[in-house]
């Protein structure tokens, strides 16, 4: 299982931006993507779930929260690709 961490402030493109082209390219689309960023509003917040963000943590982030949400991310990842491959092979 692959997945992304990202903040919101990164060099040459915004999250937002490397969300929209994660959802949009067929190759990407399915990884699960986390957010941890400093900007802790709820707009923000929930502009990056609309984006297609799986989870959305505030700095500072206890490694375990990290962790628990990575977890979960992959958790959701395998059962969608077990319910993909059900439904595929009825």
């Amino acid at each position: 299982m692959c997945s992304g961490v990202t903040d919101l402030a990164i060099p040459a493109i915004d999250g937002f931006e490397l969300l929209t082209r994660v959802r949009t390219n067929p190759r990407t689309e399915r990884i699960p993507v986390i957010v941890l960023s400093g900007w802790a509003d709820g707009a923000t917040s929930q502009r990056a779930i609309a984006a297609g963000a799986v989870a959305f943590l505030t700095k500072p982030c206890s490694p375990d929260s990290l962790i628990a949400e990575v977890r979960r991310a992959a958790s959701r990842w395998n059962d969608a690709n077990r319910a993909r491959a059900s439904s595929a092979s009825q």
